[in-house]
C-alpha cells in the first residue's frame, strides 16, 4: 500500500472520475439484455428482493447474469445475528437453507442457471 499526498483539486478529480466510472457501469448494466429493466421475469423476481445495494455492485464482473439477482435475494432473506445496535458496521447472517429449485421456480429460470450463479458468487467471495 502506498500513501499519496493529494491537494484538494486532485482529490476532487479522483472523486469525479470514480462517480463517472460508477455511472458508466450502471448504464452498461441497464443496457444488458438479461436485466430487470428489459426482462419481465427478472423484474418480478427483483421486486421480491432487496433493493438496498451500493452502486459498486453494478461494476462487479459477474460471469452469470443471474448472480446479481441471486445476491439480492440472499441478502433479502438473510437473518442477521443480533449485535449491539450501532456498534458494528457489518452484519453476519445466520445459516439459511438455499433451495435451488424454489429459487428457480420463483425467478422463472432453470436450476442450472441458479447453480451457476451460486458458484459464481462463491468464487467471488473466496
Amino acid at each position: 500500500m502506498k500513501a499519496l499526498l493529494l491537494n484538494n483539486k486532485e482529490y476532487q478529480h479522483i472523486l469525479r472520475y470514480k462517480q463517472q466510472q460508477l455511472a458508466k457501469s450502471e448504464r452498461q448494466f441497464k443496457t444488458r439484455q438479461k436485466s430487470h429493466h428489459k426482462n419481465a421475469k427478472l423484474r418480478a423476481f427483483y421486486d421480491l428482493c432487496d433493493h438496498e445495494h451500493h452502486p459498486v455492485m453494478y461494476s462487479v464482473p459477474f460471469k452469470c447474469a443471474f448472480s446479481f439477482y441471486l445476491y439480492a435475494y440472499l441478502k433479502f432473506n438473510a437473518q442477521p445475528f443480533e449485535f449491539e445496535k450501532g456498534f458494528f458496521e457489518w452484519s453476519l447472517s445466520k445459516p439459511i437453507t438455499i433451495t435451488f429449485g424454489k429459487i428457480a421456480r420463483v425467478a422463472g429460470v432453470s436450476i442450472n442457471t441458479v447453480k451457476a450463479a451460486y458458484r459464481n458468487l462463491s468464487h467471488l467471495v473466496s
